[in-house]
């Protein structure tokens, strides 16, 4: 009675129908996941067919590819594929090479330089690598091939291994060696011909240079003489220096013994004059700038003079004197360095001096020595002077038409202007 009643109340409620309703609506989503697997299932077994296929298709054409062997290879690089034209060009059998690595292709060199990992290294990098070389066939023979490795990557950009392809290009290289060796030959022919010509016209300009020889014989026996005396005047100076230098080490007297070492250096800096002139290609002019430069080294070494206390500078233009010229300057530049050195630093005090040499616009030459030392009194007047140096130094300026200017703000500074010749 009691079961009769609660069936009745399920039924006054709807229980009933909507139970019937939710079963079958699972009825047809099961029916619809039904179709929807069925679906799933035909197009797998569709994709599998045309993957299928399409991989036969393209056995099939690197089956049928002539003239180019195309093989695969692991990431690692080794052979787990191999085509017909492969086995005709390498000369292995699939059976034989595939689980090889393909470094068995390479020249022993190759290997040893570790070209195998950097083609596959590049191929990953750059995505393909292209080269020519030597390859190695399976009989120990060598063929010229032009190889491409390319990588192979899935959908996900992940690295699956390489694809490589070799065109054997050995009759080609030997086709173009065989046109290099003609071409080499026929410029071997020519370049005999042109030799034999050249060997006529040769002897022709050796004739007009032997005629022109003989004009120029006299001159160059002049030259040889004129350097021979140079050499000879530049001995006997040095000779003198020597001999002077001699005599003031017996000297007891300083002054006289200074005295002999001033005149000294004054005959060192003519004796350079004349080396450099020796030395010089023109006997007529002198390179001045570097005869200044060795100059001036000659004196700050000769008065043994502390580099760390006291700095040398020079600033020289390309200027090129005659010998009339260049001897009056050398020796005052001589006797104001030598002034420098011995008084513009006493004690030990520190500075520096500079020498200058420059070409004006107006065919003048500008010599410039100063120094930042003690400097001469402001009622000194170097006109009126009782220093020989000095003396000797305005005597040299006019002899060579220049004249002298004494700059006395800062330390000392002497500049002579005179004509360029």
């Amino acid at each position: 009675m009691k079961v009769d009643k609660f069936s009745d109340l399920l039924v006054e409620n709807g229980f009933f129908e909507t139970l019937c309703t939710v079963w079958e609506g699972m009825e047809v989503a099961q029916e619809d996941l039904q179709q929807q697997n069925s679906d799933l299932e035909a197009d797998c077994k569709r994709a599998q067919e045309a993957l299928h296929e399409s991989e036969e298709r393209f056995r099939l054409l690197v089956a049928g590819v002539k003239e180019y062997a195309i093989f695969r290879l692991t990431p690692d690089g080794y052979v787990v594929s191999w085509n017909a034209e492969a086995t005709k060009i390498l000369g292995y059998q699939a059976a034989e090479i595939i689980g090889q690595h393909f470094s068995c292709f390479f020249t022993p060199g190759d290997i040893h330089c570790g070209y195998p990992e950097e083609d596959l290294r590049i191929a990953v990098a750059e995505e393909r690598v292209e080269e020519d070389r030597w390859y190695v066939r399976s009989d120990s023979t060598l063929l010229w091939g032009s190889g491409i490795v390319t990588t192979l990557r899935d959908e996900g950009g992940h690295l699956l291994g390489f694809s490589k392809i070799v065109r054997d290009m050995t009759s080609h290289k030997r086709a173009r060696q065989k046109t290099n060796d003609e071409l080499e030959l026929r410029v071997e022919n020519r370049t005999t011909e042109l030799s034999k010509a050249n060997e006529q016209l040769q002897r022709e300009i050796s004739e007009r240079e032997l005629a022109a020889a003989q004009l120029k014989a006299s001159l160059q026996e002049k030259e040889v003489l004129l350097k021979e005396v140079h050499h000879r005047v530049k001995n006997n100076l040095q000779i003198i220096s020597s001999l002077l230098n001699l005599q003031s080490e017996h000297m007891q007297d300083k002054q006289a013994r200074e005295s002999f070492q001033v005149s000294q250096k004054r005959i060192e800096s003519m004796a350079l004059i004349h080396e450099k002139l020796y030395q010089s290609n023109d006997l007529a002019q002198i390179e001045f700038d570097d005869y200044v430069q060795d100059l001036v080294d000659s004196l700050f070494y000769s008065y043994e003079v502390n580099s760390s206390a006291i700095a040398r500078k020079t600033s020289l233009d390309k200027v090129s004197l005659d010998i009339n010229t260049a001897i009056p300057c050398g020796l005052i530049i001589n006797e104001l360095i030598s002034n420098i050195l011995k008084h513009a630093f006493p004690a030990g005090k520190s500075g520096e001096f500079q020498v200058e040499l420059h070409n004006n616009n107006d065919n003048q030459v500008a010599l410039i020595i100063s120094d930042n030392g003690v400097g001469f009194p402001l009622d000194f007047d170097f006109n009126q002077t009782e220093s020989l140096g000095l003396q000797l130094v305005n005597t040299l300026t006019a002899q060579i038409g220049g004249t002298i200017e004494l700059n006395k703000s800062v330390g000392t500074e002497f500049k002579i202007t005179f004509p360029a010749r």
